[in-house]
């Protein structure tokens, strides 16, 4: 009984801590960090203000939390892909295709935090992003492995891929949001593997 107890607390923590994230995320995106108080956050969440510290210290874990899900989120999808019985240029398409479709809805939300995290922070970013190209340098190498691929460095191959996929996402000169995002990752990772795959002109 007491462990039942136990599993039920940590469900409605769990619980808790989801909505608190997905609220915040949502203020966010939609009104600007500055403009995410404990106040509005509970009121739009319906729990009491004091609740949230039961889980959260302050904004700045609160932040934390999100950045940590919405990376989390990243990884976990790009893995399941790479782990596809699929060919490597293949799992290349279909990782292009989650980034740029899933991009719009965090743009704001990336925008809003990547330049006011604290020190510790920027280390865990670091780290998820060294996870995230660990992730696209396996796939590369697959491809070489495979015959698929000329022989190259898988990681400065994946850092290329990668950057190819930031520069579009974020379109600062607006030039491909008319594009859908099945269509805009098919046209970057066709360019991007027509200079990676074997027989292809130099």
């Amino acid at each position: 009984m007491a462990k039942l107890s136990e599993k039920m607390k940590a469900l409605v923590s769990e619980n808790m801590r989801h909505v608190i994230l997905e609220t915040s995320e949502r203020i966010i995106i939609r009104d600007g960090l500055d403009n995410l108080t404990m106040k509005q956050l509970a009121e739009e969440a319906e729990i009491s203000a004091g609740s949230i510290y039961n889980y959260f210290q302050n904004k700045e874990e609160i932040v934390s939390g999100i950045m940590d899900r919405a990376f989390e989120r990243l990884l976990d999808s790009l893995e399941a892909i790479a782990g596809r019985p699929l060919p490597a240029a293949d799992k290349l398409r279909a990782m292009a295709v989650f980034m740029f479709g899933d991009f719009p809805q965090v743009r704001k939300l990336h925008e809003a935090l990547m330049h006011r995290l604290p020190p510790p922070d920027r280390k865990n970013l670091r780290n998820r992003h060294r996870r995230l190209l660990d992730i696209l340098t396996g796939t590369i190498r697959q491809g070489i492995e495979a015959g698929e691929f000329s022989v190259c460095e898988p990681v400065l191959a994946a850092s290329a891929f990668l950057g190819i996929i930031r520069e579009l996402q974020f379109d600062p000169g607006e030039m491909f949001s008319g594009l859908e995002p099945e269509l805009l990752a098919e046209k970057a990772a066709g360019i991007y593997l027509s200079g990676i795959k074997c027989g292809a002109e130099p």
